[in-house]
């Protein structure tokens, strides 16, 4: 899979971070990759993390690497809070940033580019 970022509509860099913020629509990695797995703005808006959304309206589930107990779908796993803080690290460099992210979803066959 080829997950790509918009760095312009990107929100990284900052402690309160959400997959979809409706204050600017701007989005973390992980709201960029919930949309390309087929979930809607809707199921993403204002909300912190995976586990936090409702799939039940949402119709699309994440993959199993996403979660520390996949049987019960809850607490995240190392390499989903990996992505939360290289993505809201207020002091991680941009290049550092990008390639950790890169590095991590490479880990799970998702191809990451970063544009814009």
């Amino acid at each position: 899979m080829k997950l790509v970022i918009d760095r312009q509509r990107w929100l990284r860099g900052e402690e309160d971070s959400f997959l979809l913020r409706s204050d600017d629509n701007k989005m973390c990695c992980l709201g960029f990759y919930s949309l390309a797995l087929g979930l809607k703005e809707v199921d993403i808006l204002d909300v912190a993390c995976p586990n936090e959304v409702d799939f039940l309206s949402a119709g699309q589930e994440y993959p199993d690497w996403i979660y520390k107990n996949v049987a019960m779908r809850v607490d995240h796993s190392d390499d989903i809070n990996k992505l939360m803080r290289y993505n809201d690290d207020v002091y991680i460099p941009s290049e550092v940033r990008e390639e950790k992210i890169r590095e991590t979803f490479a880990k799970h066959g998702v191809e990451v580019e970063f544009v814009g």
